[in-house]
């Protein structure tokens, strides 16, 4: 099997999320605090797709549950995990209460939060859950490529247009 369209396809992802790193830390005005933050996001997720330091989490955790002797029987782990992520994303977006002034910010937000709830899936193995076009190719690249372009676009939005 040819892996080349795979290895382009990463290697867009990594290029598309630096670029909307930059294009958020460019952002200035009242919300510069948040837009570095995107930064900092679009950052890590473009490390993530470029050197996959998540699956030494995943591993770590998976070996860590064998030295429990819990492997065999991390459905609770996992429940627990799936709940846990649940509360964090809950909180996230009552966080974000204030970002509803900013058409702009919150396009940005929304898109790193649902690609961040889909990593993180992914890194603790709770992806049995979602869909299977998120989780195999081509949905998931897809899927990933329009959570990246939607914060691309919003970075590069116009700050007079749509922050009150």
């Amino acid at each position: 099997m040819d892996s080349t369209p795979y290895v382009l396809a990463r290697i867009g992802l990594v290029c598309l999320w630096a670029w909307a790193a930059w294009a958020c830390a460019r952002r200035a005005g009242d919300w510069r605090a948040f837009w570095r933050g995107a930064a900092v996001a679009a950052v890590l997720f473009a490390s993530m797709r470029a050197l996959r330091w998540n699956y030494l989490l995943l591993d770590a955790a998976r070996s860590g549950l064998r030295a429990l002797g819990a492997y065999d029987e991390r459905i609770w782990f996992k429940v627990a995990l799936a709940v846990l992520l649940t509360v964090t994303l809950l909180w996230a977006l009552h966080a974000a209460g204030r970002l509803w002034r900013s058409k702009a910010a919150m396009a940005c937000f929304l898109a790193l939060l649902l690609q961040g709830t889909l990593l993180a899936c992914e890194t603790l193995s709770l992806d049995d859950a979602l869909p299977r076009v998120l989780v195999t190719q081509p949905g998931r690249y897809l899927y990933e490529g329009t959570m990246v372009l939607v914060a691309i676009l919003a970075a590069r939005r116009p700050a007079a247009r749509c922050d009150a």
